[in-house]
């Protein structure tokens, strides 16, 4: 096949060989939580290299050839047809999980979400609009004597945002190609969003994720929509656009970091007709979302005294777990001096039996309530370390996020079944018997891991689809079509930097994005030159 010039050599095939070259090193940790395995096997890691060196670089080379063509005449979309046929597919394929798993599966935050607000223990709720949608459903169903019913009722109520979210998402697609390719990355995308057993498994899984993704997709369809149109925006797509970026911050704490710079960048590159009205947006969502905020902090118990114990914020955990690593390895290279400052924040004696290399979250049951200048003392330790054992500190970041930049690991499990038991004061009863969801969650979890469809469970496939996506608008120059990739950078930075290594669920965001992000930019790629920019 001939390949055009233009297509990917070479600055292509060096974000290629660095998209390859992470999928490797993450196998590494993902196998022995270390790089060794590099370099124990070179042969064999050069061999798993070029195979994902080739994938990815023969499916842009295709991409791009084919961009070359520009669209043919735009024709008619039957969008509310199109939108009503992909809402009755995915609520066919997810219509079994949904009603097997009666009343839901729960996480864990969830739970503690509804034992925080009935009393039955203490917690600190960071997302107190999602307490209270589920709060509201159960509450329905205690009017009918059955709370376990309510339960069920917002299950179906998220299984229905998400399905009508990626049915916006498939008709948004097809609206955007045109010509041979319409129809093809429709059923793509339809498939992906149906078939696909990750999206069945979240659907009936109750979690604060699944109504953020929703959201934060259905406002990337509007901001996608506002840089197509440009000065021909509608005031229906601002309004759109104002209402899911105000959910978008109220629904996750890191939301305020993906809306507000794209929104702010967004206002400075529109065309001056549209700059009034998204600036009334832009305005509208900060001080309705900072109000909003207020209330419903207001309307939930948060305990002050237990305030103290976030003293060790993401960025000290992840300190944190580089000097431990370096502890471990070098355990004769810390003075008594040292010693004493780790221990100030937290219990040095149990860096060892506590280090986990793929998990933040067990610090925190060795720290201690700080002063900010013993923190202070512990980040100028710190940076000591780093200069002095970087290998080791490199190693601890690497391990710990390896699975948000490889595809190396699943990274979900059980979503067909609670992660931590219901209290059983919730009184959140099955409808089916424990051998009837077993055998449901066998035949799904066979049907994940047919050839392929394992990498579409994993953080970091995501991850590097949405890394090339960007480079192909990148190496044409169109910056203002590079706009949404604003808020896939900050979930995707917020994930390397969360406690866990490779929870897909943090990332849910970037996975619902990519058919649209793909669709994005080969409607960008393919525009005639005299509207290349959209």
């Amino acid at each position: 096949m001939k390949v055009c010039k233009k297509s990917a050599f070479p600055l292509t095939a060096i974000m290629v060989a660095v998209t390859a070259f992470l999928q490797v090193i993450g196998e590494s940790y993902s196998a022995v939580n270390s790089w060794n395995r590099l370099f124990e096997n070179p042969a064999q890691s050069m061999v798993r290299f070029l195979i994902v060196f080739l994938f990815w670089y023969a499916l842009l080379a295709v991409t791009y050839r084919w961009c070359e063509r520009p669209f043919a005449v735009e024709t008619h979309v039957p969008y509310k047809n199109i939108f009503a046929f992909s809402l009755l597919v995915l609520g066919i394929c997810w219509l079994p999980g949904v009603v097997i798993n009666y009343p839901g599966s729960f996480g864990t935050d969830a739970l503690h979400q509804l034992t925080g607000y009935y009393g039955y223990e203490t917690f600190i709720d960071d997302n107190p609009l999602h307490t209270l949608m589920m709060i509201a459903f159960v509450n329905l169903g205690d009017l009918f004597g059955n709370r376990g019913l309510g339960a069920f009722l917002y299950t179906v109520f998220q299984a229905l945002l998400l399905a009508v979210c990626f049915a916006v998402v498939c008709t948004e697609i097809y609206t955007m190609l045109q010509g041979k390719g319409r129809k093809l990355g429709y059923a793509m995308s339809l498939l992906f969003f149906a078939v696909v057993p990750m999206w069945g498994q979240f659907a009936q899984w109750i979690s604060k994720d699944i109504p953020y993704t929703s959201m934060t997709t259905l406002w990337m369809v509007c901001l996608m929509r506002c840089i197509r149109n440009g000065k021909t925006v509608s005031r229906t797509n601002i309004i759109c656009l104002t209402v899911t970026g105000i959910l978008t911050c109220l629904l996750r704490l890191n939301g305020p970091f993906a809306v507000f710079p794209t929104m702010v960048v967004l206002l400075l590159v529109m065309p001056r007709r549209a700059k009034k009205y998204l600036a009334v947006s832009l305005l509208s969502v900060l001080v309705i979302y900072s109000g909003a905020h207020k209330v419903l902090n207001a309307s939930t118990d948060r305990i002050a005294e237990n305030e103290p114990l976030k003293l060790l914020g993401v960025v000290h955990l992840n300190q944190a777990q580089q000097v431990m690593r370096s502890y471990i390895e070098h355990p004769s290279g810390f003075t008594p001096e040292e010693y004493a400052i780790i221990d100030k924040v937290i219990e040095a004696d149990k860096i060892t039996e506590t280090y986990n290399p793929t998990n933040l979250d067990p610090i925190m049951d060795i720290r201690r309530v700080t002063t900010p200048e013993e923190i202070r003392a512990f980040e100028q330790l710190w940076f000591k370390i780093l200069l002095r054992y970087p290998a080791s500190c490199v190693q601890a970041s690497l391990n710990k996020c390896f699975g948000y930049y490889s595809a190396s690991t699943k990274g979900y499990a059980k979503l067909l079944g609670h992660e931590i038991e219901p209290d059983a004061r919730l009184k959140l009863t099955p409808m089916f018997s424990e051998a009837v969801r077993g055998r449901y969650q066998e035949f799904v979890y066979k049907a994940e891991n047919l050839p392929g469809l394992r990498y579409l469970a994993t953080a970091g496939f995501y991850t590097q689809a949405a890394f090339l996506c960007g480079w192909s608008l990148l190496r044409k120059k169109k910056w203002k079509e590079l706009i949404p990739f604003l808020p896939i950078g900050v979930n995707i930075c917020v994930c390397l930097a969360s406690p866990l290594s490779r929870f897909i669920r943090y990332e849910l965001p970037v996975a619902a994005a990519i058919p649209l992000l793909i669709a994005w930019v080969v409607t960008v790629l393919k525009a005639p030159p005299q509207h290349e920019t959209l």
